[in-house]
């Protein structure tokens, strides 16, 4: 839920530059004419439009193992991918 706000508002953030006519460019408080919108600033905006894509078609489904059993909790997830050998009490190492 919160996932797709966000996105929203970042989106609606690239887009607000459109309506500038000049932009701060330094700390010192210079700023400069926008004259035109290149491809990195379009690269910009799709980026965010594929993001607001990804959560408005993504899955609120808790994370499942490989075999598509049981949802598994964050230690359960990590018991599984790095799972702990323990030694045996009587053993010496």
């Amino acid at each position: 839920m919160y996932c797709r706000l966000v996105a929203v508002l970042a989106l609606a953030v690239s887009l607000s530059f459109l309506l500038y006519d000049v932009v701060l460019v330094n700390e010192a408080g210079s700023k400069s004419e926008i004259i035109r919108y290149g491809i990195g600033y379009w690269l910009w905006v799709a980026s965010f439009v594929l993001l607001c894509a990804a959560t408005a078609i993504g899955t609120n489904d808790a994370p499942r193992n490989f075999a598509g059993e049981e949802p598994l909790t964050n230690n359960a997830r990590m018991r599984y991918f790095f799972p702990i050998r323990r030694r045996a009490s009587g053993s010496t190492g």
